[in-house]
């Protein structure tokens, strides 16, 4: 490697959601594309993808990774992939239950998310994706609604955890699942065969969920929802046996200790560490030994991390920060306005007494990383 290699990554101002994208070389990425951000007013997640898109060479996409299936984080995909080819798209996978589930307790959502939630295999092969790898937890059955779609040569299945060198090997990317089954399943199953409802029928249903939501809230009431957000693809990705410096600067507004945040600026930073890792909406409250097991020899490898789940209180430990003990700078994707609180302020305040950089990404703020490996 003769020449320094540029690199920049984006948490765009989408709002109460996520959507990163990374550009190394010439090699461009996304990991989730999602907002619940009012776009009656101002349509800042249209407004970041057309931006993005327009960035691209040749409306070519070398790799999509989509954390799970919450609207939050995948809302976009319809406008993002409308022109584009992607080469490569990785998504966990989930039952055609655990989907419906998903549809039920989604509402004012437009078609094609339903018709994504039915078949996301076939919805994305029908919008010019070439590879689909899915990645699901060992033991598991798919689903025989979902044989047809899975057993086409262009999707391939992995389990639990995967790597990849990209970019000229120059570059790796570790992706784990995290499944989480949600309570009471099996009594919500039972529920749809006392009303009648045959499996084989639920993809017709979710794509016309307007209509038959009715029908399901019963049964739909019988579970524990929340586990669904606790199924979420991780991602790690940086440089492969760096013996060079990572020059780079961000470009943010960052808060302070007196609960005020500075104007926009640039942070600086010479480093032989420069990992991101990329949690979607995972909880880590919890210590979970798969999770630290796998990415164990890239923890202290890591200078960004995306705080999960929005900047979650329920999500979050202190502990965190000794698990990932190089991490510099701690980014939140989450709205100004959003009702649940995100980021929290205790998140926040230990970040900073910890020396650490804080960072959210909201509807007005963009947080911009950008720099090269030197020679």
């Amino acid at each position: 490697m003769d020449t320094d290699v540029k690199f920049m990554f984006e948490f765009h101002n989408v709002g109460q959601g996520l959507f990163y994208t990374g550009k190394i070389s010439e090699f461009n990425f996304v990991y989730d594309c999602g907002s619940l951000s009012s776009p009656q007013k101002t349509d800042f997640l249209g407004n970041s993808i057309k931006n993005y898109k327009a960035q691209l060479n040749n409306n070519y996409l070398n790799l999509l990774v989509i954390s799970h299936f919450h609207e939050d984080h995948v809302n976009g995909l319809d406008r993002l992939l409308n022109g584009l080819k992607v080469d490569e798209v990785i998504i966990p996978y989930y039952s055609l239950i655990e989907r419906l589930i998903l549809a039920i307790g989604t509402v004012n959502q437009p078609f094609w998310y339903y018709e994504f939630l039915s078949n996301p295999i076939t919805f994305l092969l029908e919008r010019n994706v070439e590879k689909i790898v899915l990645i699901m937890d060992e033991g598991r059955n798919i689903d025989e609604t979902d044989q047809t779609a899975i057993g086409n040569k262009k999707v391939r299945i992995e389990y639990i955890n995967w790597e990849k060198e990209l970019v000229g090997e120059l570059w790796e990317f570790k992706f784990f699942y995290h499944y989480s089954t949600p309570k009471k399943i099996a009594e919500f199953k039972n529920c749809l065969k006392k009303n009648g409802i045959n499996e084989v029928d639920i993809p017709k249903h979710i794509k016309n969920m307007k209509k038959y939501r009715i029908i399901f809230k019963t049964c739909y009431n019988k579970i524990t929802k929340q586990n669904l957000n606790n199924t979420s693809l991780l991602m790690y990705h940086g440089p492969i046996n760096l013996n060079r410096n990572v020059s780079y600067f961000t470009t943010s507004s960052f808060a302070t200790l007196g609960g005020f945040w500075s104007l926009p600026s640039i942070s600086y930073k010479l480093t032989k560490e420069f990992g991101h890792f990329l949690t979607g909406d995972i909880n880590l409250k919890s210590r979970n030994i798969k999770i630290y097991n796998y990415y164990s020899n890239v923890l202290e490898k890591i200078e960004v991390t995306q705080i999960p789940h929005h900047g979650s209180i329920n999500n979050w430990k202190p502990r965190i920060l000794n698990d990932i003990p190089n991490c510099n700078l701690w980014i939140a994707s989450a709205g100004i306005l959003g009702k649940n609180g995100h980021p929290h302020v205790d998140i926040i305040q230990e970040l900073i007494l910890k020396n650490r950089l804080f960072g959210w990404s909201n509807e007005l703020n963009k947080i911009t990383i950008e720099g090269k490996i030197v020679k």
